[in-house]
């Protein structure tokens, strides 16, 4: 039979790794398109009884066991829009994302802000490209306009196009920072054809501050119940030893 501090220990971890998914999601909270991410894993009824069933005790357990049964889920729901009226800000009404050149390859954004490199190439706050449907952006003015189509102008002159892309399997998007995402074989990413473009907005962050500082105060309650439990149990074991003792 498990003992109550391996259950008490695998539950404190599980706060931890829950404390570090909110505050995450917190510092990203001013991050144009970051979407919040969410801890799930076995309720306790379930990891008692697969403890129980394999009788482990505390020092058997560590946070790799502990992080098995929890994941990560993002919420891609598409954040507020902010208007800037600026014309290197853009955004996406749907969940859909601009195809990005980084050096680890093909990457997507949900948009930003954006500036002219020294060769006159569209680029993203980090400097990668953005990728064209016919190749790079280039631009000769800071004068541009880009249509809710993603045609990109110079006065009534189309120079460029975005690469707009929606998937299939958004949640095998792997997130990177600062509002981009890698994507795997079984995210299957197709020509989206549905989303407006939006010139002069930002996406904000999908992350609600106060709904996320609400959390990060249940989880650390739970965190110094867990504690006190521990503390408590302690002492039991130490009346107990000391009660064998005297006999």
């Amino acid at each position: 039979m498990a003992d109550a501090l391996a259950i008490t220990k695998a539950s404190m971890l599980y706060d931890m790794h829950r404390l570090q998914t909110i505050s995450n999601n917190v510092a990203n909270v001013a991050t144009p398109g970051f979407k919040r991410e969410i801890a799930t894993g076995s309720d306790f009824a379930q990891i008692l009884a697969v403890y129980t069933q394999q009788g482990v005790n505390a020092t058997a357990i560590d946070s790799a066991q502990v992080t098995e049964n929890v994941q990560n889920l993002r919420d891609l729901r598409t954040g507020s829009l902010k208007q800037t009226n600026d014309k290197f800000d853009i955004a996406l009404d749907k969940d859909s994302f601009i195809e990005i050149l980084t050096p680890n390859g093909t990457a997507y954004s949900k948009g930003g802000r954006f500036k002219l490199d020294a060769s006159g190439r569209l680029v993203n706050s980090d400097g990668f490209l953005v990728n064209g449907s016919s190749g790079d952006i280039r631009l000769s003015t800071t004068e541009f306009s880009i249509d809710t189509t993603g045609k990109v102008f110079e006065g009534e002159t189309q120079v460029g196009q975005l690469a707009v892309v929606s998937f299939e399997n958004p949640e095998q998007l792997q997130y990177q920072g600062n509002g981009i995402y890698l994507a795997s074989d079984a995210a299957r990413p197709g020509v989206n054809k549905h989303s407006k473009v939006l010139q002069g907005f930002v996406e904000q962050s999908n992350v609600q501050q106060a709904d996320e500082m609400v959390k990060m105060i249940e989880v650390t309650r739970h965190f110094e119940a867990s504690q006190k439990v521990i503390k408590t149990y302690d002492a039991m074991l130490d009346s107990a030893i000391n009660t064998l003792g005297d006999l």
